[in-house]
Formats: structure tokens, sequence, C-alpha cells
């Protein structure tokens, strides 16, 4: 207790009234203080709050970028300054998200997101789905989902929720529901403890972003090319990238003739997906090159 009234003093905050759970809030944090059990916990975006307390130009907001060496600085600021605990005293639990914003030039996000039709990770097919705005409020969907057992990739318009005119950005998360999922991507044992010196490395940041490169490369994606693609192309990507449309065609074909279609639709869904014109690749390098920048500043 006497450790959370020192924080609360150092960052002038009122000590709230003794009870199982005392709440406070520092900028856009919410901090958790349990008494019986001499615990605290740090919830909210880590990012947001370096852009309102500590950024070089101040933001209340997260369209930015959030590199490694503003991270370590969040890190040091608790362990150093606040708390005075070894960084490894700062236990990582769920939920954690890593992202990137990207500018995608002339097209609205929602162009790009809606061309998303599936996610698949070896035999398994999930299809993305589109999301109200948050809390109900109306107006037009701005996100696109993918639900996965302990994690959802998540794609949305960082440009119309921050309400930012004059630039269309797009953002791309890997939402980690279980810690379970973030050790296997970290590469630790399944009862190792997470804390915020395992995220602050460099080899584990590069592991964070070749897992998010690969979710983006699972991605079956209907292109955006300034071609006319044929009917029988039409036909055949969408065959190939959506669950659905599967499922219908593999009950009129028999086995034989359905692996054939499929192998052929494939074939014309790679082709077309590799080319020169098709925005989606300019989308990846845009991602691969923002990951490769927050991971070297």
């Amino acid at each position: 207790m006497q450790d959370f009234k020192k924080f609360l003093d150092l960052i002038d905050v009122e000590m709230p009234k003794e009870a199982e759970k005392m709440v406070v809030y520092f900028e856009n944090l919410k901090i958790e203080y349990y008494p019986n059990s001499k615990q605290l916990k740090i919830k909210n975006s880590l990012h947001r709050f370096y852009n309102r307390a500590y950024a070089d130009i101040r933001i209340d907001g997260n369209h930015n970028d959030f590199c490694r060496s503003n991270f370590d600085s969040v890190c040091y600021l608790f362990s150093e300054l606040y708390f005075k605990r070894d960084i490894k005293d700062f236990k990582v639990s769920t939920k954690l998200e890593t992202g990137v914003n990207i500018d995608v030039g002339g097209y609205k996000p929602m162009e790009i997101m809606e061309r998303y039709e599936s996610f698949q990770v070896h035999n398994s097919i999930n299809l993305f789905e589109t999301i109200d705005a948050w809390g109900g409020v109306i107006g037009k969907p701005l996100t696109r989902k993918v639900f996965m057992s302990d994690y959802q990739l998540k794609f949305y318009s960082k440009s119309g929720v921050s309400k930012l005119a004059g630039i269309n950005l797009m953002r791309m998360e890997v939402v980690y529901g279980q810690i379970r999922k973030l050790r296997s991507v970290l590469g630790m044992d399944a009862k190792e403890e997470i804390n915020l010196e395992n995220l602050m490395g460099v080899c584990n940041w590069k592991l964070l972003g070749n897992y998010m490169m690969d979710c983006y490369n699972n991605i079956k994606r209907i292109p955006i090319t300034e071609r006319n693609l044929t009917i029988d192309e039409l036909n055949k990507v969408y065959a190939y990238c959506n669950k659905s449309q599967k499922k219908d065609l593999a009950k009129h074909l028999s086995r034989h003739h359905f692996s054939k279609y499929m192998d052929d639709c494939k074939e014309v869904y790679n082709l077309i997906d590799k080319s020169e014109d098709n925005f989606h690749n300019v989308v990846r390098d845009k991602i691969l090159n923002k990951i490769d920048f927050l991971l070297k500043n």
C-alpha cells in the first residue's frame, strides 16, 4: 500500500478510498490496485499513454508510429521512476495487441478490407466479419475481423476512428486473447512467464513482426487490379477465397472434379495475386516496411 501511495504522490493523483479494488486513472491508463493480494494492474494503450504524457509532440490518440524505443522508454519509466521495481516484475497477461498503421493512398481502408474474404491457417478457413462501430454508434462500420480460438486478426480505418481528414490510414492488428498464443509466437515454454523485459528485446519484436506478416500472407484477398478480370477468372478467384462457396461446390462435384477445379482456382488466384498491378502487394510492402521501421527506431 505504501508503494502505491508513493506512486500516486509522484503522479499527483489523489489516493482513493481503501477497498478490495482501488482504481485510479493516469492519462488514458486505468490502474487497479488490490490491497489483499498486493497486485497492481495497468490497462489500456501504452502507445496512447506515451503520446499524451511524454512524446515530443503530444497528441490525444495513437494514429502515429509507436517505435521500439518509445516502448522501451515507457517500460523504464514504470520500472525505474514510478515503482522502482525490476522490469521482470511487470508481468504481461491477456490481452496484448500488436499492430501497424499504414497510409493506403487513394483507397479508403474499407475498400481494401472488404476484399479480405478469408484467413487460412493449415486446413482451417475462417471468414472475415464486418464489425459495427464501437458501442453501437450509428454510422458505417470501419472494422473487419477474423475470430480465432486464442487470437484475432483485425483491420480497421484508423483515419476514420481518429477522425483524420485528408489521409487514408489503415491499421492491422494481431490481438492476443490468450497468453499461450503469445508464448507460442515468442517460442517460449508453456509455463514460462512473459514480462516487459521479454517484449523489449529486438529478437522478440522481430518474432512479433514476422508473425504479423505470416497472418497477412494467409489472407485470401480478392484482387484490386487495373486490369478487368474475366468472368472465368473472377469465378475461380472467389471460389478459391470463399469458404462457403467451396462447401457448396463440394456438394455438386465429385471429389476428383472438385479437387481438380480447386487446383485450377488456386493457380489462377496465385497468378493474379502476385501480379505487379495488384494493390494488395503494395499494402503488403507498406506493412513490411512499417514493421521494419518500428523495430529499428
